[in-house]
């Protein structure tokens, strides 16, 4: 049925002991604030797309299911891989993004801010041009986008609300380091977007990612790993949209050049 729910349950087995390992860790966080924790979303037809991309964000700012972070690391481990059903019924774990923009535009007036549409969002918006683009022998429309591409983030345990701060962060560092290698190997991307700027610089060098200066412009650093063509860009918001794209774009390209 499903290649993407099949795919995605599958690399959940190969990351599980890893991701058991940081939740031990989370119980010694010194905070008694409530965290949420994050997987990788795998689109139903990314395995069908030439370009295969993946594009990495640095850290959730709210998500599905939160717990304290004493919680019994069984439970929270099943909260973090918890599919809804709405997006197993219709066969794509990105179906998320379609069906949250749904929910709002068939909101009723003044409740909209309830719900969430990626269209007020510069991260997606602009993943979803720079997937356009990339994708020129592949009409993307609406309804299909999502399920072209894989959505990761470096850091996989944040509050519930807001970014992680520097003793969350590094407390997490060693297990996101083994998580991001096994995704990555799993999925074989021939394509990776990290939309992280100077954030997780620390994972990325630890996995052979590294940069020689931290620039000021959009695309901060470039390489390959594992065979795919890695971008390292600044966020997009407080950017010139078709500017943002535009670099983001020729650096893929460039690599292109240099294969």
């Amino acid at each position: 049925m499903v290649e993407n729910i099949l795919s995605g349950e599958s690399l959940r087995k190969i990351v599980e002991s890893d991701y058991l390992s940081l939740l031990k860790d989370m119980t010694l966080y010194p905070n008694d604030q409530e965290l949420t924790g994050f997987s990788p979303l795998v689109g139903s037809q990314y395995y069908k797309s030439d370009t295969r991309l993946i594009v990495f964000g640095r850290a959730v700012d709210g998500w599905r299911n939160s717990w304290q972070p004493k919680s019994p690391v069984e439970d929270s481990l099943l909260k973090i891989f918890k599919v809804p059903e709405a997006d197993k019924s219709a066969g794509c774990e990105m179906n998320w993004i379609l069906r949250n923009r749904n929910d709002w535009l068939n909101a009723k007036n003044g409740t909209q801010n309830k719900f969430y549409n990626y269209r007020f969002s510069s991260f997606w918006c602009g993943t979803r041009e720079v997937l356009k683009i990339l994708e020129k022998d592949h009409v993307l429309n609406e309804s299909e986008w999502p399920s072209r591409l894989v959505w990761s983030n470096i850091y996989k345990i944040s509050p519930k609300r807001g970014n992680p701060q520097d003793k969350l962060r590094s407390l997490q560092i060693p297990h996101c380091i083994k998580i991001l290698q096994k995704e990555i190997q799993y999925l074989m991307p021939r394509n990776i977007l990290f939309i992280t700027g100077g954030w997780g610089r620390q994972i990325l060098e630890s996995i052979g990612i590294k940069s020689e200066t931290l620039t000021n412009k959009i695309v901060q650093y470039t390489g390959r790993y594992n065979g795919a063509k890695v971008v390292v860009a600044i966020r997009p918001e407080r950017q010139k949209r078709s500017r943002w794209v535009n670099e983001v774009v020729s650096a893929f390209k460039e690599l292109d050049n240099h294969a």
